[in-house]
């Protein structure tokens, strides 16, 4: 008997990730806006026709408003209650020494679950989108703390509003050296992002003395790879494959 669908939902700042879990695995559908305003929109274009889902797990880092009219449409398609993933201390394989635990984003905790379920020994998890987070999960599963910065995208934007005269539409320029403004500030950004994961993870493997695998998730992580001069993954639904891991031990 073929068993019914779940749905997992990855709410970002400013994506909805979002797949379905069928005999196959996850079946990952197209992303769109998270914003709240319009979002009852994209739900109807997006999870109208789907088939009517067993369980709901979400997780919400887009807000309060974002989370309601989730919930809000969900109950009204679906007759169904979402279940909003919470961050735990302990649990699936790893222990935070994050202060306190729930000031942990819950997206961050849940690509930690996912990173564990699928990787053994001590890795880092650097997910790429509007902001860049690296988190570091040592090899007995005690997730040691991470960094926050800008990602590519808020970094032009910030550049471009304290300096007008700078005001250029964002590129890709993947050399050392620019010569135009334009391929100047995307090369300038991107060495930040990609000298801030590659010196990080020096700097972890110094301390560990061991060299933890590095994952890439996130909207950036593609892109951002190809330059890295050391070896990773790319993961691009880590968040979903926690909550995954988290309903499949519910179940």
């Amino acid at each position: 008997m073929t068993e019914p669908v779940r749905l997992l939902v990855d709410a970002g700042n400013s994506r909805i990730k979002w797949a379905l879990v069928t005999d196959g695995g996850l079946d990952a559908g197209e992303p769109f806006p998270s914003e709240a305003a319009g979002l009852a929109r994209w739900l109807d274009d997006h999870w109208s026709s789907l088939p009517t889902p067993a369980t709901v797990a979400v997780s919400n880092v887009a807000g309060a408003v974002t989370a309601a009219a989730l919930a809000g449409w969900i109950a009204r398609q679906w007759q169904l209650e979402p279940h909003f993933a919470q961050v735990q201390a302990r649990g699936y394989g790893i222990a935070t020494r994050y202060q306190p635990p729930e000031r942990l984003g819950v997206d961050r905790w849940l690509a930690l679950v996912g990173a564990r379920a699928a990787f053994p020994g001590a890795l880092c998890v650097v997910d790429c989108g509007t902001a860049i987070t690296l988190d570091a999960l040592d090899a007995d599963g005690v997730h040691r703390g991470g960094l926050i910065a800008p990602g590519l995208g808020l970094m032009h934007n910030a550049l471009v509003q304290a300096a007008p005269g700078l005001s250029v539409a964002a590129e890709n320029h993947h050399g050392v050296l620019a010569t135009a403004t334009a391929a100047g500030i995307a090369g300038g950004i991107r060495q930040a992002a990609l000298g801030l994961i590659e010196r990080s993870l020096a700097l972890i493997a110094a301390e560990w003395h061991t060299e933890p695998l590095l994952l890439l998730t996130g909207g950036d992580a593609a892109g951002l790879g190809g330059d890295l001069r050391i070896p990773y993954r790319h993961r691009p639904h880590l968040v979903l494959e926690g909550l995954l891991a988290i309903t499949e031990s519910a179940r």
